[in-house]
């Protein structure tokens, strides 16, 4: 059996490893479209499901998170969170969702979550839609559109939960949702860390500190 200091100092190399690992941000991603801080202008009414459509261009995207607004960057009213979802445009399917948390990473005006790497396919229209509760959403026209693809419009209608829908059509502004693209597509970007990922490092630096601890006892 080894000696307890020897499993003390290969749990903290172990510990160490893991963390260097599974901290590792994942690849860059690139938003959307993104917002002029100094220029935003908010509204705020309940109930409000908010449908952003767009194209691809010439190639497949792959998008790896999706985002919500955050007018102050203080978090969101709206009980539980922000949904969002993905859906193609043709035959409304939902082809992926996630309900964005005040803690999740914010970057620029949007808060953004992971989710598991989609492909949208080249020169195909889709949705991003965020059923907003109670929350400012923006009124603005965009600062910057992800070459990647082009923004056809909006539409929204009175709902409490995700829906598509084509009430109240336009073009130019972007209310509530928002995604993010891998680098696959784009050029760099910010990257989103995983909450699972900082779940895991927190508690390797948590262990770590605890096996110092004991090891700083026996010396005494």
């Amino acid at each position: 059996m080894l000696p307890f200091t020897k499993i003390q100092k290969f749990s903290a190399s172990t510990l160490l490893g893991l963390a260097a690992a599974f901290g590792a941000p994942h690849a860059h991603a690139t938003p959307a479209w993104t917002l002029d801080p100094d220029f935003i202008t908010t509204f705020r009414a309940d109930q409000y499901s908010f449908n952003e459509v767009f194209t691809v261009g010439g190639s497949n995207i792959s998008v790896t998170g999706l985002g919500a607004f955050d007018d102050d960057g203080n978090g969101f009213t709206t009980a539980g969170g922000i949904p969002v979802g993905l859906y193609r445009d043709s035959d409304g399917a939902l082809l992926a969702s996630a309900t964005i948390q005040s803690g999740d990473t914010l970057l620029n005006t949007y808060r953004f979550q992971n989710i598991s790497p989609l492909t949208l396919l080249a020169n195909t229209t889709y949705r991003i839609v965020a059923a907003n509760l109670g929350d400012n959403y923006s009124i603005v026209l965009p600062d910057s559109v992800n070459p990647a693809l082009t923004q056809n419009g909006y539409s929204y209608c009175v709902s409490t939960s995700l829906t598509v829908c084509d009430d109240n059509p336009g073009t130019g502004i972007n209310w509530m949702a928002n995604f993010y693209l891998s680098d696959d597509a784009n050029g760099n970007g910010n990257s989103v860390p995983e909450p699972a990922t900082l779940a895991l490092f927190g508690f390797g630096c948590a262990a770590l500190a605890f096996v110092r601890r004991r090891q700083g006892r026996g010396q005494a």
